[in-house]
């Protein structure tokens, strides 16, 4: 989720008398109160009718179009901290709760492991996919925050060089073979010591074909 360049309470007060009020109102106008308190809360969300495609309330303040939910905190009179994430205690932010009790600020890695989306699972991992150990000394952050498996990364690295190197050698291959000559079978190790061997191309296929190896 990103987040505001800066405070909303700083937007909301550029604004006149007139203009705060029409915000109030607007805001009041768009919002359903839930007949029924959130289990988690204990409080009714309030769902917004206008929303964004991921399904947060939006609002307009001015000639902007803000976050619902951030400016129904300045509305209540509180800041807003740019630097922090709007987290909903309801886990309905993305249902349109704009109810200001329902929201809490936190940094971002916070959110992603109170959350329930593929970041936050990914991020209470101990494993990689094969099974590595995700520590300290066996990953690197990616320049996005992501942790990547340092042994994964190397046989990753290791296939590409190998295919880079088998796709020059069949390019050799098959320049041979048009010039009527019978060059050695192309051999490619890829991680492991037992070689991939690709044998003479068959008679029926054109020379400049390429046999994968499977």
């Amino acid at each position: 989720m990103s987040l505001p360049k800066q405070p909303y309470k700083t937007v909301y007060e550029e604004l006149s008398p007139v203009q705060r009020i029409r915000v109030i109102r607007r805001f009041l106008a768009r919002r359903i109160i839930d007949a029924e308190p959130n289990p988690i809360t204990g409080t009714p969300c309030w769902t917004s009718t206008s929303r964004d495609g991921n399904g947060y309330g939006l609002i307009r303040v001015g000639t902007r179009t803000l976050k619902a939910h951030r400016v129904a905190v300045v509305l209540r009179g509180h800041y807003d901290d740019p630097g922090l994430v709007a987290h909903h205690v309801c886990e309905r932010g993305a249902e349109g709760c704009i109810n200001p009790a329902h929201v809490e600020f936190i940094t971002d890695g916070e959110n992603i492991k109170l959350g329930r989306g593929v970041s936050a699972v990914n991020a209470l991992k101990v494993e990689c996919a094969r099974g590595h150990l995700l520590a300290c000394d066996t990953i690197r952050i990616t320049p996005r925050g992501k942790r990547r498996c340092l042994r994964c990364d190397a046989a990753q690295k290791r296939r590409h060089r190998a295919h880079q190197r088998q796709a020059i050698e069949v390019a050799i291959y098959n320049a041979a073979v048009a010039r009527g000559e019978t060059p050695d079978p192309v051999v490619v190790h890829v991680g492991s010591r037992t070689p991939n061997t690709l044998p003479p191309l068959p008679a029926h296929l054109p020379p400049y074909d390429v046999v994968e190896v499977a």
